[in-house]
């Protein structure tokens, strides 16, 4: 993302082998710039949608710069860790989401996302943010699980046709072994 005032550049990786994904922002301008930063999560399976509703429990945790949420007793706490930052415990709705693409395929097309908390950095030029989303607590620093999972990606073994292997990396990517 790129204005006159500020350049941010960010990313998201999911971690082969574990329920961790890393979300990464990089303060790529020349000023030091506020990044604020709130999480709106859909507790639901792929094909519905999520309405407000008195039985989602809003109840959270936080310790240090990890937080958790258990929203339903049937689901596993989730574990959102934001380093260096600011956390303000806030939750709310937003309400009334519009999928497009959705309404025009006809399938139902609104709803609300839940939002448990806000987070707030001073990013000086050149650096990051991170967040990681987890089914487990991670400790880790990211920057070294990002690392990790580049190193792991680039040792794709090629077979010599660029096209295919560039599409190969990509894809394997999206595997799911059971």
């Amino acid at each position: 993302h790129e204005t006159p005032q500020f350049s941010i550049e960010s990313s998201l990786c999911l971690v082969r082998d574990r329920s961790v994904t890393i979300v990464r922002y990089v303060n790529r301008g020349e000023r030091e710039i506020g990044l604020r930063v709130r999480p709106l999560l859909a507790f639901r399976g792929s094909h519905n949608l999520q309405s407000e509703n008195a039985e989602l429990d809003t109840a959270m945790e936080l310790r240090g710069e990890i937080a958790w949420v258990r929203p339903f007793p049937y689901l596993p706490k989730l574990f959102l860790r934001a380093v260096g930052r600011t956390t303000d415990l806030s939750p709310t709705w937003y309400r009334r989401f519009a999928y497009r693409i959705e309404a025009e395929r006809g399938y139902d097309s609104e709803e609300d996302l839940w939002s448990p908390l806000e987070w707030t950095w001073l990013l000086a030029p050149g650096a990051h943010a991170y967040i990681l989303f987890s089914l487990e607590q991670v400790a880790a620093d990211p920057a070294h699980l990002l690392e990790s999972e580049c190193r792991r990606r680039s040792t794709f073994s090629p077979t010599g046709d660029s096209l295919f292997d560039e599409v190969a990396r990509r894809a394997e990517t999206f595997l799911v072994e059971g």
